[in-house]
């Protein structure tokens, strides 16, 4: 879940081994800019046995209209983690992702990097 101190680098990539899906600890950076993010995306997409995932900061509703802040992965080389969750499939999508510690769905969230969010 993201926090406060988080805000200041919004935009996050990350990795897991492709076969057991598990995440690559040493293999995870953040960025204050979407531009460094979509850079180390495409620079480690095609690295071995692994998927990559790109995502940032959002605010979303919960089931129960309440907000909540977490990273939301809206790109992935892994499609097959991104088709269980939408049918709407809009991979790609600033402003559509999945969340990654609420992970059965995916949602439209507000990206905390456009806005002046107070947490």
């Amino acid at each position: 879940m993201a926090s406060r101190e988080h805000l200041q680098t919004p935009f996050f990539v990350s990795c897991a081994d492709s076969r057991t899906n598990e995440i690559i600890d040493d293999e995870e950076w953040y960025y204050p800019t979407l531009d460094e993010a979509r850079a180390q995306f495409n620079q480690v997409r095609d690295q071995g046995n692994r998927h990559v995932y790109l995502g940032e900061i959002g605010v979303f509703a919960a089931d129960n209209d309440e907000l909540k802040v977490d990273y939301m992965t809206f790109d992935t080389t892994n499609n097959d983690w991104w088709r269980e969750c939408s049918p709407l499939n809009r991979l790609n999508t600033r402003g559509f992702g999945r969340a990654w510690v609420h992970e059965a769905y995916a949602t439209i969230y507000m990206p905390v990097a456009d806005y002046n969010w107070r947490l």
